[in-house]
């Protein structure tokens, strides 16, 4: 197996105040705005599928290295491709990147798409053509930014949990009652001191990502972007209250205890 490496962006371009989001289309009760909200299950819709698409216009030329989409209800057959222009004009976009819809071992599709590159533009276009899709098509969450790649990765250990909560109720008589909720990954990770530090460059710069994000401001971890961006993706919000910061030798320091949740799972059936 590969060896893995994690890449952390935490400022979308999408939720800057010059930005503004134009769509193809957009259902009745759904809205395009929807795409930067942190409720991921409160989608952009279409009023179609055929060929639909959003232009999200940055106010300037940035540099892009990751782009995102959460929640989405995309088949496994759709071609969804990213573009990016100098202008607001897509005959012929200078950027053009189709995306893949991944699925899981029992071929269900997974909501989530993560795709790392280095484009600078102001324009950028998601064109979603999905024709044997039963719906029209949505989007919950797009995210257009940089990423901070620490030197070494976290320790080795480091845990991954599935969450599905579920709502279930046992009666005494009778078989089990519910409602069906969306998963979700926990991830805890961290660097010791005495094992695997971090360089003093690298400790401050995930310092001050975590205090500048808190517990209220999004973030996308990737832990594993060179080989699986889009399944080891998690979009999301930290949940720990501090950091541990172990100290080792010369300028080599820990920082562990963190704890993010994401916000979109793989399972919206």
């Amino acid at each position: 197996m590969a060896a893995i490496t994690t890449r952390i962006s935490h400022e979308d371009f999408v939720d800057d105040s010059t930005t503004t989001l134009t769509a193809s289309s957009t259902a009745s009760g759904s809205a395009v705005a929807n795409l930067q909200s942190d409720f991921v299950a409160k989608t952009w819709q279409a009023t179609g599928k055929t060929d639909e698409n959003v232009v999200f216009d940055l106010g300037s030329a940035k540099n892009t290295k990751v782009a995102g989409i959460f929640g989405h209800n995309f088949t496994s057959a759709a071609t969804v491709t990213l573009q990016a222009n100098a202008t607001d004009s897509w005959g012929a976009p200078t950027y053009s990147q189709a995306l893949t819809v991944e699925v899981d071992a029992l071929s269900d599709v997974i909501p989530k798409i993560v795709f790392f590159l280095d484009q600078t533009y102001r324009y950028w276009r998601i064109r979603i053509q999905d024709t044997g899709n039963a719906n029209n098509v949505e989007m919950g969450r797009v995210w257009l930014g940089s990423y901070f790649q620490p030197t070494y990765n976290f320790n080795s250990g480091f845990r991954v949990d599935v969450v599905k909560p579920d709502f279930v109720e046992r009666p005494d008589i009778g078989g089990p009652y519910g409602a069906k909720r969306p998963s979700y990954e926990v991830i805890s990770f961290g660097w010791d001191a005495g094992t695997n530090p971090l360089p003093t460059a690298d400790r401050e710069t995930m310092e001050a990502i975590w205090r500048k994000v808190g517990k209220t401001l999004p973030t996308l971890l990737v832990y594993d972007s060179l080989n699986d961006p889009s399944v080891t993706g998690i979009f999301g919000f930290f949940e720990n209250d501090g950091l541990a910061r172990s100290h080792g030798v010369t300028t080599n320091f820990g920082t562990e205890g963190l704890v993010l949740r994401e916000e979109v799972g793989w399972n919206y059936t």
